[in-house]
């Protein structure tokens, strides 16, 4: 299980990835081929006692870098209106088959960076995010010498 965590003064957002994980590429990053299933769960602690119109987690990619930016969510879940209390950690489950592409790139002037979004629409507030990024390419053979 590797999670990716985010303090801020109002709640700690954890991703938490379960079943198959490949950490064995780059900087601990999960590393998934397409057509795995990525799958795992959010965990959000607040520290203060808050309502939210709704909490969404994305499964996207988007590119980084020079030029016009470009995303695209592959799987959302919306859950609508809720409530955050203070100490009381509140999961929110995802799961979901990788599409065969784009595959995650990073070169000179641009990336293409996958991962889970999490965003709680909070009224009056501003809105608690997080992006736990992951890898999604296929393996290579090594060459045979």
């Amino acid at each position: 299980m590797i999670n990716k965590l985010l303090t801020s003064d109002k709640a700690n957002i954890t991703v938490h990835f379960t079943g198959r994980v490949d950490t064995g590429r780059t900087d601990s990053l999960p590393s998934f081929k397409p057509g795995d299933t990525v799958s795992g769960y959010v965990a959000i602690l607040s520290t203060e006692n808050m309502n939210y119109k709704k909490l969404l987690v994305r499964i996207k990619w988007r590119t980084e870098g020079r030029g016009d930016t470009d995303e695209s969510t592959w799987t959302s879940i919306e859950e609508p209106e809720g409530a955050l209390i203070a100490g009381v950690v509140k999961t929110v489950a995802f799961s979901a088959v990788l599409p065969g592409e784009p595959w995650s790139f990073s070169g000179r002037y641009i990336a293409i960076v996958w991962g889970i979004e999490v965003e709680a629409d909070v009224a009056w507030k501003i809105n608690l995010r997080h992006f736990a990024p992951f890898i999604l390419a296929p393996e290579w053979a090594q060459p045979q010498r």
